[in-house]
């Protein structure tokens, strides 16, 4: 892989990110096709890639611990927008080593909504948080931090499921200085919106963490 070229840099361009930017803060690459993103084993051949993809590193404890190749187009209900490296998605919070240094956080779906969000910000690789993750969570910041959970607003369902999550993490005093949700406008998530409207929408749902 190399730095992000070509269509990698009009895709990111088209969606407001910097690339020179993502690639110092969080060394993403470009993957073309044909780039195996597995090793062969014993049991199974290599995994290639079978079209040009971003290429986004998963650190944990200072730690390459794998990837995740996203592609450069955006279809709808895509199973396939995202591939995986052969790591553990459940035990990693991406940005996680950035964001503990921070006593208020954003938890987030995926990678692209904390490129928007900022070095404060972690995903969960999904709507939910696991006992791991959890437990993690309030290790880093069980002494004196907030949380807030911003979920896509795509369908209703997220935004139940970043309600209890909210429920969820209260109830466990994870954050014990308040935890609240960050609502989105229907339809959206972060990646999709201007920074600038995002602080406005983190400036008031700080002010509901309880």
């Amino acid at each position: 892989s190399s730095d992000v070229p070509g269509a990698a840099y009009q895709y990111l361009y088209d969606r407001g990110f910097n690339p020179q930017e993502l690639a110092n803060k969080y060394f993403i690459h470009y993957a073309p096709k044909g780039t195996v993103w597995q090793a062969a084993t014993a049991t199974s051949p290599a995994k290639e890639l079978y079209e040009d993809r971003l290429l986004i590193p998963v650190i944990q404890g200072r730690h390459l611990v794998g990837y995740q190749m996203r592609r450069l187009v955006d279809l709808p209900k895509d199973p396939f927008k995202y591939l995986n490296s052969d790591f553990r998605k459940s035990r990693c919070l991406y940005n996680r080593d950035v964001a503990m240094n921070y006593l208020d956080v954003v938890l987030v779906e995926g990678v692209t909504d904390v490129w928007r969000l900022g070095p404060h910000s972690m995903a969960m690789f999904g709507k939910d948080l696991n006992s791991f993750q959890l437990h993690l969570l309030k290790l880093l910041f069980g002494f004196g931090g907030r949380g807030l959970i911003c979920i896509d607003a795509d369908d209703a369902k997220g935004q139940q499921k970043a309600e209890q999550l909210v429920k969820r993490l209260r109830r466990e005093n994870v954050f014990p200085r308040g935890c609240a949700q960050l609502r989105l406008p229907e339809g959206y998530d972060p990646a999709k919106l201007p920074k600038t409207y995002l602080d406005e929408l983190q400036r008031e749902a700080w002010t509901r963490c309880m």
